[in-house]
């Protein structure tokens, strides 16, 4: 993006912030189907990272997930306590019957 469209920028402070300040990071081991997802930088806003360990699942839809989480976060102040579970994701949608 060009300075002038940062400047200009007329996306909500949250998706700016999100798509600014924010890190997704996968981390694979080549010997392992394993992918772990996480985020960097909600710490800023005094909120937590998400994390996410999975395989056979495609990672761009983990991202999508992952930032609807992040959404969520920041639209109802942090409503997810410690060892709160989210539903997971079937075919880029939110399902809850997926274990």
């Amino acid at each position: 993006m060009t300075r002038e469209g940062m400047l200009f920028f007329t996306r909500s402070y949250k998706s700016r912030f999100l798509d600014y300040a924010v890190n997704f990071r996968l981390y694979n081991r080549p010997d392992t189907p394993y992918i772990l997802l996480d985020t960097l930088g909600m710490q800023v806003l005094s909120m937590p990272d998400v994390q996410y360990f999975f395989k056979d699942i495609n990672p761009r839809a983990m991202m999508i997930h992952a930032r609807s989480i992040l959404d969520l976060l920041m639209d109802e102040k942090n409503p997810i306590q410690d060892d709160d579970l989210c539903d997971s994701i079937r075919d880029f949608e939110f399902n809850r019957d997926v274990v």
